[in-house]
């Protein structure tokens, strides 16, 4: 039976201040993850922005222990079809 290990997270960005608090989210995320001798391959960790908004003036970069996560427009679930 295949283990379903991926994990999402989300934060309703408003402003700068929020997309710093979600950078500082991933990076807790990350040294959680070291603390439980786990790890996150940061290939394959991926952000979406979901907006109702046709044009963004700023569209945020995020990274994960230093990677640079891409931007994606979808993602797939595990075990959903």
């Amino acid at each position: 039976m295949p283990i379903a290990d991926d994990s999402k997270m989300f934060r309703v960005i408003k402003n700068e201040a929020d997309v710093e608090q979600f950078q500082s989210d991933l990076s807790n995320v990350h040294d959680w993850s070291r603390g439980w001798w786990m790890q996150f391959n940061t290939k394959k960790c991926k952000f979406m922005r979901l907006t109702h908004k046709k044009s963004f003036k700023h569209i945020p970069h995020y990274d994960m222990n230093g990677d640079l996560l891409d931007r994606v427009k979808s993602v797939k679930d595990l075990g959903i079809s």
